[in-house]
């Protein structure tokens, strides 16, 4: 993923029904962020206990989050960009094509890589955006590199919530 990287040992849960089930069952793996203005949003920073044998961020330690929550929560491995600042992936993805596509090869794109059709850029017509069609079931950074991975794709991003911090003056 270009420019997004996994961080290890967080993943951002965005609750679904019974939010209070859940944080109770995301607690027994680790500490609980919430995100400030976004309800139903939080961060899990899995314990080194929790973890899969020391990879914090591996897909099975992303796959025992999920079944542990069940339908009360889409999970996802937080990224960082660049410069090592979190973003909190908000569930939809960014597609470059190397050139624009028609209405209809959107849709047969979107159905080859289980995505749905969320916008067309109306400003960049090679870009549009996307939505997994099962979130609970697919890891994001497989789901990303599997788009970049098709003949027409320039680039692919998870679609993020920044988390920023006001410099302060010396």
């Amino acid at each position: 993923m270009h420019g997004q990287n996994t961080k290890p040992g967080s993943f951002v849960v965005r609750l679904q029904g019974d939010k209070d089930a859940a944080a109770r069952a995301l607690r027994k793996v680790g500490t609980i962020d919430q995100v400030t203005g976004h309800d139903g949003l939080m961060v899990v920073h899995v314990s080194a206990t929790a973890a899969e044998a020391g990879k914090p961020n591996s897909k099975p330690t992303w796959d025992r989050l999920r079944k542990r929550i069940g339908a009360h929560g889409v999970v996802q491995p937080v990224l960082t960009d660049d410069n090592g600042v979190d973003q909190l992936p908000t569930g939809e993805i960014g597609v470059r094509f190397t050139t624009p596509l028609t209405d209809g090869a959107l849709k047969r794109f979107a159905i080859s890589h289980d995505l749905r059709l969320l916008a067309r850029n109306e400003y960049v017509p090679r870009q549009a955006v996307f939505a997994p069609i099962h979130p609970h079931e697919q890891y994001l950074p497989d789901l990303i590199q599997s788009v970049m991975g098709a003949k027409n794709v320039e680039l692919a991003w998870a679609t993020t919530l920044g988390q920023y911090r006001r410099a302060t003056r010396a």
